[in-house]
């Protein structure tokens, strides 16, 4: 499980007891009193853990940066090559299954069904000027000597797309298999020059990053298909301008290279240098050019705003010429809503002739959307930055509010094109629809309801788009409603227990599946999320979703509708979530949205979890045993209920493990004193049992037959009072900060020792069911003489050791009378001096002392 709790700074020996350690110099006091050896302190800077995977991922991308530095080769024999080539191999490691895995082969019917699903919705020639999105790889696939690259790779990805179609997992595990052995085959042609600068490698890539598309499961896939668009730009670089020669080359280069530069865009990442422009520079339609444009001023944060500002609009300028380009057939007809829908939250939506159109579009209005975000952040620079006299405050938020207008535009453009794409509304069925008009549509049905299913809808193709839109503040509605249906489940939330000051604000934390956290308030200017997409100071969707829950717990007329984020996730509309959990606090927040809310501290580490979770089931055990015989069951004769419910215990423990909130669930059910109540009913029913079975021996002897209740002679009932003692010891110490835990360990202790002190008679004169003489050794016949008359060990004496250890107004409180009978008791039998010291030490010297000082004793141990 996450290390979420701290350190124990106790000694070894009292961490391995599991008692709290008072961490006194040179040694401290429990191990000095148990006669153990004190093993001093740990460092507790030294113990904290340090994530270096960001390391590791840096010192990667550091090479795939120095290989795509590299300049373009002038020959295929330059020097150095096989050393980039290496580089490039480390782009794809290979996870090789086990052998009876590899060798098992697809059925070809089910793969010729997969190729040809594929290449029927994605590799076709469409019915319009512009061509299909893939129709070269038939080309490359008709080719008589097909290379293995190559073919492993379209294997892999129309396995992945077939098996998403027709929703089989049987298929898909077929496609793993595949995506393996394509990578193999990937390494060794990216071995030599030669194979690396092929047509077919630098498809394989390709198809490889659309296979991570196809088969997304969490953002390991995006990083994985961001490697694949890496590398491709590494093989265009290699590849040279020889690539340009033929139109095979020229398609495949501007197709990849355009979606590599919308990775760029998105992730704030430089184009590699090695002269792309250049190589391209005749073959690049103006898109690519104006994409170009746009990376690098994305990027550009040294020259004059207003300088940024007008290289943007001349970029703006050239868009629309772009537009402009199209032809009015292939411009979006709009349509209006009648009805509302329960799948879209517009009123208007937006009709092309074909997907790919739509995509053109998109194209446009995400470069819109960097380039009005370019022009509103430099006004604002301006506006922050220059003095009032120059530039007028009201014009520069009227061009502020215009730029925000046009972003917003461009994201509503977007949106009002997946009705289409996701089969909720018709598609023109020709080109001689007139589309310039608008009209009227009643409703919007289901998704899927108009997808043709056997012509791709090309749903991935709305996953760049609106994913660059997702964190636009005009969208917080709609985000809101997607989130309410989100896979988003929260473990628990805490409050940090480092940042308590007079005045101050804690820190708070709210622990997500796949081990994400979202920490807010305190000292943070911002909320700050785990899961990396926040680097830039932009909220998550994780941050998103935490302050939308806080929010919803406020009142109706705190927050206005529609909602407005601001970037960073600190405020929904003027309200900071902060500032609720600071003003009803996360406790009353959680409650209201029945979350787990910890506390108390989680156990440190998966041994102290499991003897925990032992320490609340065994209150349950249908044998009533004490936690420490759960745990360490002595007994062969153990029931089958018991040892079923060991087996229970250790299968909740595995899940807590990997769940800390079930953790914290369960330990609300049976909290600290439930537990502690039930422990010390089952030590007042061992306390009743021990001396009655002693009874039972001295009236009846010993057993003959299994049935009837337990007999003990004295030398094993002083075994059994001894071993309560104990129980009683460790439990205090591991609970100590528990209400009510030492007055109950004292009434126990003082149970036990008033008993003891009655016994101080030979337990077997006069006995009847022997002609055995009574034993004359008093240590085997007489009960007090056992546990106190005749210990020599000062440093062990019969339930004062446990008993010193409590608060003495614990000790004294409610049993004065009884502690006064003992006294007289012990004083009648000349019980040991020692014995006799210890006894009105803790009896009387305490009465002399004020509380405080008594409770300074010694310190608790907390469970360790």
């Amino acid at each position: 499980m996450p290390n979420v709790g701290r350190p124990s700074p106790g000694c070894k020996t009292c961490r391995d007891r599991r008692i709290r350690c008072d961490q006194k110099r040179p040694s401290c006091s429990q191990c000095v009193r148990a006669g153990k050896e004190c093993h001093g302190y740990r460092d507790l800077v030294s113990l904290m853990f340090k994530n270096e995977s960001h390391v590791v991922a840096k010192k990667a991308e550091r090479r795939y940066e120095e290989l795509a530095k590299s300049k373009e080769p002038a020959t295929p024999s330059r020097r150095g090559e096989p050393a980039k080539i290496r580089s490039m191999q480390r782009m794809y490691p290979v996870r090789i299954p086990p052998k009876a895995e590899v060798v098992v082969q697809p059925t070809p019917n089910v793969e010729a069904r997969a190729q040809g699903y594929f290449l029927a919705n994605y590799a076709g020639t469409a019915d319009f000027p512009q061509g299909g999105q893939f129709d070269w790889i038939p080309q490359l696939l008709s080719r008589p000597d097909v290379e293995g690259t190559l073919r492993e790779s379209f294997r892999a990805l129309s396995l992945a797309v077939f098996s998403n179609a027709v929703k089989s997992p049987a298929v898909m595990r077929k496609a793993r298999i595949a995506y393996v052995s394509a990578l193999e085959e990937t390494n060794r042609a990216l071995s030599s020059h030669e194979t690396a600068i092929k047509d077919s490698t630098v498809v394989s890539v390709v198809l490889l990053g659309m296979y991570e598309g196809a088969i997304y499961t969490d953002k390991s896939s995006i990083a994985r298909w961001s490697k694949h668009v890496s590398g491709a730009y590494t093989l265009f670089m290699l590849r040279g301008k020889s690539q340009f020669e033929t139109e095979l080359g020229r398609q495949i280069f501007l197709q990849s290279y355009g979606v590599a530069l919308f990775f760029t865009l998105e992730l704030g990442t430089s184009i590699p240098s090695g002269g792309f422009l250049e190589l391209g520079k005749k073959f690049m339609i103006s898109m690519l050019n104006t994409m170009h444009a746009v990376v690098k001023l994305n990027q550009d944060k040294s020259h004059d705003p207003v300088e940024i500002i007008n290289k943007a609009r001349r970029l703006n300028q050239e868009l629309d010429e772009i537009k402009a380009l199209l032809p009015v057939a292939w411009h979006p007809k709009r349509v209006r809503l009648t009805a509302r829908s329960n799948h879209y939250c517009g009123n208007l939506y937006t009709l092309c002739l074909h997907p790919v159109i739509t995509q053109m579009w998109n194209y446009t209005r995400f470069l819109g959307i960097q380039i009005h975000e370019i022009i509103r952040m430099n006004l604002g620079r301006v506006y922050e930055e220059h003095p009032p006299l120059r530039f007028d405050a009201a014009s520069l938020k009227l061009c502020i509010q215009h730029e925000e207008d046009m972003l917003r535009a461009n994201v509503a453009a977007i949106i009002a094109a997946v009705p289409q794409t996701t089969g909720m509304v018709q598609s023109p069925t020709s080109f001689a629809v007139d589309l310039t008009s608008e009209e009227d549509e009643a409703v919007i049905r289901d998704p899927g309801t108009f997808i043709n299913s056997v012509v791709s809808p090309r749903l991935m193709q709305l996953i760049q788009p609106l994913y660059a839109v997702a964190f636009d503040s005009d969208l917080r509605r709609r985000a809101k409603k997607g989130l309410e249906g989100s896979d988003i489940r929260l473990k628990y939330c805490a409050v940090s227990e480092d940042e308590y000051s007079p005045g101050g604000s804690p820190k708070k934390f709210f622990h997500l599946e796949d081990d994400i956290t979202v920490a807010m308030g305190g000292k943070l200017r911002r909320p700050e999320c785990t899961c990396g997409a926040n680097e830039k100071g932009l909220a998550c969707k994780h941050i998103y979703w935490v302050g939308d829950q806080i929010i919803s717990t406020s009142p109706d007329d705190m927050v206005k509708t529609p909602l407005h984020l601001s970037p960073d996730g600190s405020k929904i509309e003027d309200v900071k979530p902060a500032e609720i959990l600071d003003s009803k606090g996360l406790a009353n927040i959680a409650n209201d949205l029945k979350w787990v809310y910890r506390d108390d501290d989680l156990p440190e580490d998966d041994d102290d979890l499991r003897e925990t979770v032992i320490d609340m089931f065994s209150c349950f055990e249908p044998q009533d045993a004490l936690p420490g015989e759960f745990r360490y069951p002595e007994s062969p004769l153990t029931s089958e209920r018991s040892k079923k419910y060991q087996e229970l215990t250790d299968l909740f423990t595995q899940y807590a493990s990997r769940d800390p909130s079930l953790y914290l669930q369960m330990r609300k059910i049976i909290d600290t004193d439930f537990e502690s109540r039930v422990f010390f009913e089952k030590i007042d029913k061992r306390i009743a049992l021990t001396f009655d079975a002693l009874d039972e021996y001295i009236a009846k002897g010993p057993k003959t037959l299994s049935e009837g209740p337990p007999r003990f002679d004295v030398s094993s009932c002083a075994e059994k009072l001894t071993s309560l003692v104990r129980a009683i010891d460790d439990f205090y110490h591991r609970q100590a900060d528990v209400e009510d835990v030492a007055a109950r360990s004292a009434a126990a202790l003082v149970t036990i020792l008033d008993r003891v002190t009655d016994r101080n008679v030979n337990a077997y004169e006069g006995i009847q069911w022997s002609g055995m003489e009574a034993l004359s050794d008093p240590v085997q016949s007489n009960l007090y003489v056992a546990l106190i008359g005749a210990q020599p060990d000062e440093d062990h004496q019969f339930v004062l050791d446990t008993l010193g250890s409590l608060p003495q107004e614990d000790v004294y409180r409610n049993h004065w009378t009884v502690l006064q009978d003992i006294e007289h008791k012990l004083t009648e039998a000349h019980a040991p001096a020692y014995y006799m010291t210890s006894f009105r030490n803790i009896v009387y010297e305490s009465r002399k002392r004020p509380g405080s000082a008594v409770r300074e004793r010694e310190p608790k141990r907390a469970m360790q």
